[in-house]
């Protein structure tokens, strides 16, 4: 067992009495690479994030981290540990954007919540590197969406995670912060050691973006591996239960999909 990933070992999860929404999940997520997860909606992508966190107790299996079960953990280690970005975060309107990224320090801060050099050093370098500096003083309530959505980003990596969670970080994006935001995280992830899961609808942008790929259909993985090995037609037509050619892009030499419509 690889010690520096995150290992989901056999898991299945379900709301109280129901079926089980994912099955038997097992999947590694190794540090300082990016697993998009990809797969249709309903599939148990956000389901499979609330477990990994422990907001969905888990009716089987186990998840651990360094060898460690990171269930076991208080909230205060384990936010040491893991950061999530959900698809919506609702954020005080009177915080300015400095204010809710420095949020992301909670977990380090001393009883009296005082801040040191050190967090405000990792704050306004995360404030630059995400093209936030220029409005750090802003109220959130002037913000645009994809504005909102890059401070929640900033705020999750101001934790300093090991393991950074996202459920659709790009969706509310224009093209070129969507760009923005993958640079950072793969830079991020690289050079602080962090294993990062994604959850993804743009199948191409998850193809360029990340280091491996899982697909999720009907609550269980059927395929993960590079994009090469995953992207296949039989495995996206099968997850998303329509025709889907894919070609080889010549430009980057990747997948590239698109709908049959034959």
């Amino acid at each position: 067992m690889n010690t520096q990933s995150l290992q989901i070992s056999n898991v299945t999860a379900k709301y109280k009495q129901n079926a089980p929404i994912i099955s038997n999940i097992n999947l590694e997520i190794r540090r300082s690479k990016l697993l998009a997860l990809l797969g249709p909606n309903g599939a148990g992508k956000s389901t499979l994030i609330r477990a990994i966190t422990g907001v969905l107790p888990l009716s089987k299996g186990s998840i651990t981290f360094d060898n460690h079960d990171i269930l076991s953990l208080s909230n205060r280690n384990r936010a040491q540990i893991i950061s999530v970005v959900p698809q919506k975060s609702l954020l005080p309107d009177h915080f300015t954007v400095r204010d809710i990224v420095m949020l992301g320090r909670t977990p380090y801060l001393n009883f009296l919540k005082e801040e040191t050099e050190h967090d405000n050093m990792i704050v306004d370098s995360l404030l630059s590197e995400i093209n936030l500096y220029s409005i750090r003083n802003q109220t959130v309530n002037n913000l645009s969406g994809g504005e909102i959505q890059r401070v929640v980003i900033a705020r999750a990596l101001a934790q300093e995670p090991k393991i950074l969670l996202l459920d659709e970080p790009t969706a509310h994006l224009d093209i070129k912060y969507q760009t923005v935001i993958i640079k950072a995280l793969q830079d991020l992830a690289s050079k602080n050691n962090i294993a990062v899961l994604l959850t993804m609808h743009d199948i191409n942008q998850a193809i360029r973006s990340a280091d491996s790929i899982a697909i999720i259909s009907k609550g269980q993985i059927i395929a993960t591996g590079t994009p090469h090995d995953v992207c296949t037609s039989s495995n996206l037509s099968e997850a998303y239960e329509t025709k889907i050619h894919v070609s080889i892009d010549p430009r980057h030499k990747l997948p590239f999909i698109s709908v049959d419509n034959q």
